[in-house]
Formats: C-alpha cells, sequence, structure tokens
C-alpha cells in the first residue's frame, strides 16, 4: 500500500489549519492564514504583493486582520531566540533591563536617558540571541505598530538595533545570565527615590538597589559611600548625608 505524501505547500497549509484550531482562529481563511505565515517568514514583504499573492483585498483592515493572524501564529510558532514578556519572570528580568539602560546623560547627575519600551528591549533580547532576526515579524509578536504601507518598519528596526547596541555597551548579552542575576524584579518607586536622593541616574540607582537585594537603605549607603570615595578621589569635600 502507498502512503501518499504532501508537498511542502500541502504540509504547510495543513500545519495552518492545525494552528487555526490551536489558536482559536477559526474565522480565519487559508488565505489570511498564509499570508500571516508568508509575512512571518519574510518580515520586508510589501502588503501589495502579499495580498496579491494570495487574493487578499488591499485595505488597511484586511492588513489589520493579518497582522493579528500573524501575531498569534508567530508565538504558536516563536522563533528560537524569542523573549515571551507574558512570562513573569521574563517581564521581570525585561523591567529591570528597561532601568538598566537609563544611564546618565551628559547633563549628570539624576539624568539619565529616556526610557525604552518593554517590547524594543525584547526585541533588542531577540536581537543578541539571533542577529539575523526577522525586525518586522518580531515587531508584529510584541505588538510594535507597524502600517500596511510599511511606515514604522524603519523606525522599528532603528530602535530595536539602538537598544541592542545599548546592551552590547552595557555588557548586557548572555539573555540566560540576565535570567539568572536579574530575575526578581526592581520597585520602581524605590528606584526613583534613590535616583532623587542622591542625584544619580535611573542605572545606578537600580544597579544599587540590585546589589542590596532590594534594600533601600543599603542602597543609599553604598551610593552616599561611592559619591565620598568619588570626590575624595578629585580633592572635592565629600558630600553630606541627605535625609
Amino acid at each position: 500500500m502507498q502512503v501518499a505524501l504532501l508537498t511542502a505547500a500541502e504540509a504547510d497549509d495543513a500545519l495552518l489549519l492545525q494552528l487555526r484550531e490551536a489558536g482559536s482562529l477559526k474565522k480565519a481563511s487559508l488565505p489570511q492564514l498564509r499570508a500571516a505565515r508568508d509575512f512571518l517568514a519574510d518580515g520586508e514583504v510589501g502588503w501589495a504583493e502579499l495580498a496579491a499573492r494570495h487574493g487578499i483585498l488591499q485595505s488597511a483592515g484586511a492588513w489589520d486582520a493579518t497582522i493579528k493572524l500573524a501575531r498569534r501564529i508567530g508565538w504558536l510558532r516563536p522563533p528560537a531566540a524569542a523573549v515571551d514578556e507574558a512570562e513573569p519572570a521574563t517581564a521581570a528580568v525585561l523591567s529591570n533591563m528597561q532601568l538598566l539602560l537609563q544611564v546618565a546623560t551628559a547633563g549628570g547627575g539624576s539624568s539619565s536617558r529616556s526610557e525604552t519600551a518593554i517590547a524594543t528591549v525584547a526585541i533588542a533580547a531577540e536581537l543578541l540571541g539571533d542577529p539575523g532576526l526577522n525586525i518586522p515579524a518580531a515587531c508584529v509578536r510584541h505588538g510594535v505598530t507597524i502600517g500596511h504601507l510599511g511606515s514604522g518598519r524603519k523606525s522599528a528596526r532603528e530602535r530595536a538595533e539602538r537598544t541592542r547596541a545599548a546592551l552590547v555597551e552595557l555588557g548586557l548579552t548572555d539573555w540566560e545570565a540576565l535570567k539568572r542575576q536579574w530575575a526578581v524584579k526592581l520597585d520602581r518607586p524605590a528606584v526613583k527615590a534613590l535616583q532623587q536622593r542622591h542625584r544619580v541616574s535611573v542605572a545606578e540607582a537600580a544597579r544599587a538597589l540590585h546589589a542590596a537585594a532590594g534594600d533601600e537603605a543599603a542602597a543609599g549607603a553604598a551610593l552616599l559611600s561611592q559619591k565620598r570615595s568619588a570626590s575624595l578621589e578629585a580633592g572635592d569635600a565629600p558630600p553630606e548625608e541627605e535625609s
């Protein structure tokens, strides 16, 4: 008895149908699912080309529907380097990384870089694990808006690559190590209080609180000690302890 072998296209379509059932995508048509699959495979493909390829109406509404499907399928079939901020442990690490990225600016004192969106931090973390990451597809998985005319792709890519470079500069490149070392989410009000009280960057306050295992008083004492040491080395009067 001969067993009929599925062609690659048939096998892919069968998998998409399984994904549709598993992901409660029961209203999605096979052409929509194929378009979503193709976008996840090649995030640079234009909407006009994608819609024509699968016989879908070239409208903003159809694009939005396809992107919603792509996001669902993207998490049902995530890439190896995927970082899922919906997982509590991962969310804690990303929150801490967000703080660590707010390093001091040229203004000094408590002046810090602006906060990077969690989704962008997650995509940058994925880039660390996979330099060839399909960034537009990653944007879709993480809910970053990309318009049907291609708007947003370039800026999203630039933000992700810029954030990745910042993580490399800070030495935050080993995701497994980060998950071990920064698994406990830092208390943000405590970080802000330390930043303002000791006039340091958000990142410095976060590192001090982490080193003190979340003890705000101990973190403050460590920051004051660091400032005193720096003042003595510079020949300045040591800073007074702030209440």
